[in-house]
């Protein structure tokens, strides 16, 4: 029963399949069904007294919570509106943001072992497949309207970052041969060839220049070894092929590199004669609303009387320093940076997980400048999944320092007397 959960992990990556709904307080989707049974499976192999290195990032994520709902509960009292409509859509939205960090916590919890943590390994790659399917299958934007959308994968800009999050630390899996077997290796390929062909036909641009920085990233650490250099070589060639042998991806290519000049003016969109999908734009519009630094407007609470377009500003973090304050801002981007320092630790670099997780983050960051994609869901829970084994490890190593040998201190004592 304890290991429940390692096989119910990829079910929550399914597409909606036609469940989710569109409701006056977001959107609620079938993975918002599929948590509860995972919560419960994951909390009954978790391990909560052990000392871990997810315990750096647990506080201050704490913290932001309740800065965040304080910020929201002062929503009626600082703007008067007339009923609890943002107050409710906002506490609904961080509902969610705690219920899906929640469940990422409490999986570096359950990853007690190292048996475990290569199951876990497994889990990613089949959950990762699930997604590259679902994006090839239900993602593609043309081919709905906008209800219909989430009918499938509700934005294929927010899955395709996450696709590209879990191709970023598979692919340093596979390179850093570490914790996994020769089968996961190989299953690996199989997963990462579903994402890049679901990514690349789901009109996904924002998980496209996410996966290439966190590519970037694995070559320039990686070093010139042989995995890097079959990265370097292949990673061009599918995507020459891609090019060649699918319309979709051509055309958004094309569209995005060759944009018309027409639609650039009259939409204010394109930095250097390319397509942006006018992000510069939005974000100099929205730090133009930037009107409540202490408290933010409360998490989630745009439109209305909080001055900020209810689309959104399209970058997570900036609209994290709209809606929370300063303070709210300062916290999400202290958890970044934690997620990252413990990448960096001894035990990640002793695990192989350092150069997996940082390519991830890479990848998250990158997206996150793109969209609102970290709010509540499957895509911040994959973030955190990624992170998972990282935050598994021991907090501190113990440095064990062997008693020398006589003839060794005898050869020091003889360095000592002749210098």
């Amino acid at each position: 029963m304890k290991r429940a959960w390692l096989y119910y992990l990829p079910v929550l990556f399914l597409p909606n399949l036609g469940f989710g709904q569109v409701t006056e307080f977001g959107t609620f989707e079938l993975s918002d069904v599929l948590i509860g049974p995972y919560l419960v499976l994951v909390w009954l192999a978790a391990d909560l007294k052990r000392r871990t290195l997810i315990d750096k990032v647990a506080p201050m994520a704490l913290v932001f919570i309740v800065w965040a709902l304080v910020s929201t509960l002062l929503i009626n009292v600082r703007y008067d509106y007339a009923d609890n409509h943002y107050l409710y859509f906002g506490l609904y939205k961080l509902a969610k943001f705690v219920l899906y960090g929640l469940a990422g916590f409490l999986t570096s919890r359950a990853l007690v072992d190292d048996r475990t943590r290569r199951d876990f390994a497994r889990s990613l790659v089949m959950a990762a497949l699930v997604v590259g399917i679902g994006l090839a299958t239900v993602g593609q934007k043309s081919n709905a309207g906008t209800r219909d959308i989430f009918a499938g994968y509700k934005a294929s800009n927010g899955i395709s970052v996450m696709a590209a999050m879990l191709a970023c630390y598979l692919c340093g899996l596979w390179l850093r041969r570490k914790g996994i077997g020769n089968w996961t290796r190989k299953f690996i390929l199989v997963a990462l060839c579903a994402l890049v062909f679901g990514s690349a036909i789901s009109e996904g641009r924002g998980g496209w220049v996410a996966g290439i920085a966190g590519l970037l990233y694995l070559c320039y650490q990686g070093g010139l070894r042989r995995g890097v250099v079959a990265l370097m070589v292949g990673a061009p060639v599918m995507i020459s092929l891609l090019y060649a042998y699918s319309p979709v991806f051509r055309n958004r290519v094309e569209f995005t590199l060759f944009p018309d000049s027409t639609y650039l003016a009259t939409y204010g969109s394109g930095v250097g004669g390319i397509d942006d999908g006018a992000r510069v734009v939005v974000w100099r519009d929205e730090l133009g609303h930037f009107d409540a630094p202490v408290f933010g407007t409360g998490f989630f609470h745009r439109g209305g009387e909080s001055g900020l377009s209810f689309s959104g500003s399209h970058n997570f973090f900036l609209q994290m320093f709209l809606e929370t304050g300063i303070p709210g801002g300062l916290l999400m981007l202290i958890i970044f940076y934690r997620l990252w320092y413990l990448a960096g630790s001894h035990s990640a670099r002793v695990a192989g997980l350092d150069l997996p997780v940082k390519a991830a983050l890479v990848a998250a960051i990158v997206g996150g400048f793109s969209g609102e994609y970290f709010y509540g869901g499957v895509i911040p829970f994959a973030l955190l999944a990624v992170c998972a084994a990282c935050g598994s490890l021991p907090a501190g190593l113990p440095v064990r320092i062997a008693r020398p040998s006589p003839q060794v201190v005898g050869f020091n004592a003889s360095i000592t007397r002749s210098r």
